[in-house]
């Protein structure tokens, strides 16, 4: 998790993760889900909507912040953050300032054995 922490807005694949932690792509999935309680696909999603907002002051342009985590554009940016969200994406946010995401959950990998 923390190796994912590090990389919100890199193009990782599920196949790509797995392969870093020696799993096959299904188990490794499994194993996130059961961790996490949400798809991996999803996780990532969230990441980079995370990273977007976080940096969104740093913006002049929202075009470059989408861009920069990782969506095609501002509108697969706005379309994502709608549907996590169920709000329309970054009114007011400008003007409201820094804000923090909570966690998903405690996010820390299995003991030895627990797996």
């Amino acid at each position: 998790m923390a190796w994912l922490r590090d990389r919100p807005t890199a193009n990782l694949s599920l196949e790509d993760v797995a392969r870093h932690v020696h799993l096959s792509p299904r188990r490794f999935q499994t194993i996130f889900r059961e961790g996490t309680g949400i798809r991996f696909r999803r996780y990532r999603l969230w990441q980079r909507l995370q990273a977007a907002a976080e940096e969104l002051p740093q913006y002049r342009h929202l075009t470059d912040l989408a861009l920069t985590a990782g969506f095609a554009d501002l509108a697969h940016l706005s379309r994502s953050f709608r549907e996590m969200f169920g709000i329309a994406p970054f009114k007011g946010l400008r003007a409201a300032g820094p804000f923090s995401f909570r966690p998903i959950r405690n996010l820390h990998p299995p003991a030895a054995g627990e797996a």
